[in-house]
Formats: C-alpha cells, sequence, structure tokens
C-alpha cells in the first residue's frame, strides 16, 4: 500500500523537477504545482486513509483463510473509496478556482485550475491503493504490482516530456494523471478475475446518472448557474446516492 502512496509522491516530484523545460517563467509553474499538490493532498489523505483503516481485517480474513469474505470485504472496500474519491473530486473541481482565488489572491487562478486538472488522483490513487496495496500483496503478486508502478513511471517520464514544454504545469498534471491511470488500469486487469469491476461501474453510472439528475434539478429551480455550483452539487448528489444505493443493496 506504501508503494502507491511513494509512486504518488514520486510522480509529483518529477512534475516539479521538469517543469524547467518550460522556457517561460517556470519558477511560478512550480510554486503553483507545490500549492495545487498540497491543497489536495487533504483530500489524498481522506482516500488513501478509507484503504488504511480496513487493512487489518483484509489480512485478517486472508490469514484465516476467508477467501470469499476476503474479496467481499474488498468490494465494498471499493465502493467506498470511489464514492469519497468521486464526491472529493467533483467538489475540488466545483470549488478549487474560487476558493484559491479567495484565499491566497487573485494571482494564484492557476492553482485552483491545477488543483481542478489533478483531482481524478483522488480516485486513482484510492483504487491502487486498495487493489495494489491490498489485494495484489496478499496474493503474494508483488512483481506485479512493482511493474504496473514501473509502467506509471515510464508513462510519467514521457508524456512529461512531451506536454510540459509546451503547456508547463498543466503538462505537468496531466502527464500525472496519465500515469495514475495507467497503474490502475494494469492492477485491475491483474485483479479482474476476482473483483466484481463490471458490477461496481455499473453502480457508479447509476449513482452519476443520479448526479446528473439533480444538477438539472439546479437549473430548473434557477440556482447560480457558475460551472462551481454544478459540480458541488454533483459532488453532494454523489455522495448521498451513494450510500442511498448501498442502504437498499443495490452495491
Amino acid at each position: 500500500m506504501m508503494l502507491s502512496v511513494a509512486g504518488l509522491q514520486l510522480f509529483y516530484v518529477i512534475g516539479r523537477l521538469l517543469l524547467p523545460l518550460y522556457p517561460l517563467d517556470f519558477e511560478l509553474w512550480v510554486g503553483y504545482l507545490d500549492s495545487a499538490i498540497k491543497l489536495l493532498s487533504v483530500g489524498t489523505v481522506i482516500v488513501i486513509s478509507i484503504g488504511l483503516t480496513t487493512l487489518p481485517k483484509f489480512f485478517h480474513l486472508a490469514n484465516h483463510g476467508k477467501f470469499d469474505d476476503m474479496l467481499n470485504h474488498m468490494n465494498n472496500v471499493l465502493e467506498n473509496v470511489t464514492a469519497f474519491g468521486m464526491a472529493l473530486m467533483f467538489g475540488t473541481l466545483g470549488m478549487a478556482s474560487g476558493l484559491t482565488q479567495w484565499f491566497l489572491g487573485v494571482e494564484y487562478l492557476r492553482v485552483g485550475q491545477l488543483m481542478m486538472a489533478l483531482s481524478p488522483v483522488l480516485v486513482l490513487v484510492g483504487w491502487s491503493t486498495v487493489l495494489g496495496g491490498q489485494y495484489l500483496r496478499v496474493a503474494g503478486k508483488n512483481t506485479l504490482v512493482t511493474l504496473s508502478m514501473l509502467a506509471g513511471l515510464a508513462t510519467m517520464l514521457v508524456f512529461g516530456v512531451l506536454l510540459v514544454p509546451n503547456h508547463a504545469g498543466f503538462g505537468a498534471v496531466v502527464a500525472i494523471d496519465l500515469a495514475q491511470l495507467v497503474i490502475v488500469i494494469m492492477q485491475a486487469f491483474f485483479c479482474a478475475t476476482s473483483i466484481k469491476l463490471a458490477s461496481i461501474l455499473q453502480n457508479k453510472l447509476a449513482i452519476s446518472a443520479g448526479g446528473c439528475r439533480d444538477v438539472a434539478g439546479s437549473i430548473y429551480y434557477r440556482l447560480p448557474t457558475d460551472p462551481g455550483t454544478f459540480y458541488f452539487v454533483y459532488a453532494i448528489s454523489y455522495w448521498y446516492n451513494s450510500l442511498r444505493w448501498h442502504h437498499l443493496g443495490f452495491t
């Protein structure tokens, strides 16, 4: 599990180190990216903590040979990580730009924009923590975890070198997102025979549809029509519908 966290921190460091490839004012972009990472770390800690708090039960079930209970437990953890991660991601999309300008000043608009671009990490690192840090580790497939991390590192370097010279901090952020996505895709592929990924994705699509419905309702009732309001409504709706679906037994 800690390898996933260390890998994310490594990607952040590489993103900062690649910024000098941008020919204009790269020092400012280093500061913008560093601030965005620090502000987003609050949400990252919340998502990772969900995986950490469920780890003892996971290992207890595995040590006692209760593999069916272990897989059911992991599916529940993935549900919770996805629910919280998606809510935090859309909440970041809705509030990052406005809050950073409010607290730091209008000259820090780029910090909020970088946080918005980096927000998918809130979901991806949660999945990586559970898939790689729990299931693959217990299954003795440490080599596959390392392989996925190396693939993510290669993705980070390739896309960072390609994107940073023209897009500065946004290029670094996109490279980080893609690196985490590659890690999750590979780990999900290695776990596909045991985890009900299709069922989880189906449930989340239905919950997402409920979020879109509530956003449409906010438009109908003439709430403020700025994108931040829509994202904020979606975040709250997504979290509420996730809890409702779990209570009704659909997840």
